[in-house]
């Protein structure tokens, strides 16, 4: 099978920023996506804000096209991150994020989107600046960013129909991973709305908290991930918690909830919750004004002592038939998830394998 080499800059039909936007809440305006809608190769509207056209215009170039690749350039630990709309809808993006267009008559779009997830950390390294803010100039992308490429635009699109479908199949388990925590969320509402024999306790009653610990050294005895404030770092311990722990971010970023199953390290950046009633704690916690109870002066801090002493309305029997009743629920979430982790291990085991040409392909030629 031929291979070709060539500057992304000469399979792009278009490299630039996007707009300076002027923000509106008017839902007539268009979105914009900015740094925080691209994560883990994949871009989410969700925290997008919308610019009003009637103050600033946009020209066609910077609408987002189908198929076109967005690269974070500015940012310290944001910059260089890379995903590629799928989108049909209507948006463009800020000036901190830049439109790599692909040239459909050179490459097949989607196969350069995944040689450019690909190099994410080559990207990243192209990140200039001495004052705290790092950018990626448009220029370097293009000039210093080398795709290989199979020369028949068949190989290429069997290549990305490979790792499209494992990322297909992992947005639908998390599709139905959010519609099963709604359901959930839904009947935990309905529950507590619904209890009117109950004792008004403290979390500390049913359950147990703890503090997360620093950890000691770097050792890797066991491959333990370690869990911050913030999400999973890159970083291994011996620390062993028990499965299905709650984890409660209490520095910086506060009460950022997330659920683990598997053996975790808690960082001192965190609280860690064990009860009985995990569902039912889980999406309690989601409730909490962490804001309220911030005690920092320089970052933001809530304490053990305050998630302790949060009053919650008890009833044992209601509790047990709530955590009874969505148990195959949680059950499956927890499956999915499991899944997706293989499936992610995989597209990125296969991801450089199959850009580089290391895995042969029935009938390559």
């Amino acid at each position: 099978m031929e291979y070709r080499v060539e500057k992304l800059r000469e399979l792009s039909q278009y490299i630039a920023r996007g707009i300076t936007p002027k923000y509106t809440e008017d839902l007539n305006g268009i979105f914009v996506a900015n740094q925080k809608c691209i994560r883990n190769y994949k871009l989410s509207l969700e925290n997008a804000r919308i610019h009003d056209i009637n103050q600033k215009g946009i020209t066609s170039e910077k609408i987002v096209q189908r198929y076109d690749i967005l690269i974070n350039s500015t940012g310290v630990g944001t910059a260089g991150r890379v995903a590629q709309n799928f989108e049909d809808k209507k948006f463009t993006i800020d000036s901190h994020i830049t439109i790599v267009r692909p040239d459909s008559t050179k490459i097949d779009p989607i196969y350069l989107g995944y040689a450019l997830k690909n190099q994410q950390m080559h990207i990243e390294r192209l990140a200039e600046g001495t004052t705290g803010q790092t950018e990626i100039s448009r220029q370097r992308l293009g000039e210093e960013i080398i795709i290989k490429y199979p020369q028949s635009i068949e190989i290429q699109k069997r290549i990305s129909d490979i790792l499209l479908r494992l990322d297909q199949k992992i947005e639908l388990n998390n599709q139905m991973n959010d519609k099963l925590l709604k359901i959930i969320k839904i009947q935990y509402f309905n529950m507590m709305n619904e209890i009117t024999n109950y004792n008004n306790v403290k979390l500390k009653d049913i359950a147990i908290i703890s503090s997360g610990k620093r950890p000691r050294n770097k050792g890797t005895e066991f491959n333990i991930p370690l869990i911050g404030a913030s999400g999973m770092m890159n970083y291994t311990e011996t620390y062993n918690h028990n499965k299905d722990i709650i984890i409660i971010g209490r520095v910086g970023t506060l009460g950022v909830i997330q659920r683990y199953f598997d053996k975790i390290w808690a960082s001192d950046n965190t609280l860690t919750i064990k009860t009985n009633f995990p569902n039912i704690v889980e999406n309690y916690m989601s409730t909490i004004d962490y804001n309220s109870l911030n005690r920092g002066s320089t970052q933001p801090l809530i304490t053990q002592t305050d998630i302790s002493n949060l009053d919650i309305k008890y009833n044992k029997e209601s509790f047990e038939k709530f955590e009874s009743n969505i148990k195959n629920m949680r059950e499956k979430v927890r499956i999915n998830q499991i899944q997706n982790n293989i499936l992610q291990d995989l597209r990125d085991t296969l991801l450089p394998r199959l850009i580089n040409g290391e895995i042969k392909l029935c009938n390559d030629e």
